[in-house]
């Protein structure tokens, strides 16, 4: 393994999930050589991922303005107070890195990149679209059910009475309730974090 690429973030928390659709993205486009990509739902488990000998880049979100930038950040700037990566768990980035620093330096990988996509904050589900996506529109939740509705259909369709099952609609694969959703700010980032983290790895 070459490189590993580290997509932080939680599905069910909007634009916190930027770092898993650049990940998503990656995997559509081919990676190079022999380079992994590994999804983290907070800093924490970044601890044991910092530990080995290949290039690390750790995608995520970053609390920044405006959103929908991509911005290059090293270990050293997240010590000096740059924008602070979005973590749900309390563990941030520049902690993780430190703490692996400290409980293994010589198995720390040599050579740490983060690329950081600014958002204003996590956004609800829904409120944005998906990413990366060929649908101009993005679907509304149905209500209590977490599945998306049918495009061109203005109402959500209602549950049969007593079976549990979906009334018949013209879509026979409801889209899945861990679907990433950014908003377009955040979504439209996506293409430009991919193409950061190749240029990383010489891609």
């Amino acid at each position: 393994m070459t490189a590993r690429i580290i997509g932080l973030g939680q599905r069910a928390a909007g634009d916190d999930a930027a770092g898993l659709a650049v990940l998503e993205a990656l995997r559509r486009r081919g990676l190079p050589g022999d380079a992994e990509v590994v999804e983290a739902r907070d800093a924490t488990a970044l601890v044991s991922l910092l530990q080995t000998p290949a290039t690390v880049v750790v995608v995520d979100a970053v609390l920044a303005s405006p959103p929908g930038e991509v911005l290059d950040l090293s270990p050293s700037d997240l010590a000096a107070g740059a924008p602070v990566p979005v973590s749900t768990h309390g563990l941030g980035v520049g902690q993780a890195i430190e703490l692996a620093r400290i409980t293994a330096p010589d198995r720390l990988s040599p050579d740490i990149r983060i690329v950081g996509v600014s958002i204003g904050g996590p956004c609800p589900r829904g409120s944005g679209r998906r990413a990366p996506s060929g649908d101009p529109e993005p679907r509304a939740l149905d209500q209590g059910s977490g599945r998306r509705a049918p495009s061109g259909d203005p109402e959500p369709r209602a549950l049969d009475q007593g079976s549990g099952r979906r009334a018949p609609s013209g879509d026979p694969e409801p889209r899945a309730l861990d679907e990433l959703v950014l908003s377009p700010d955040v979504a439209a980032a996506v293409p430009r974090a991919v193409a950061r983290v190749l240029s990383f790895l010489g891609g």
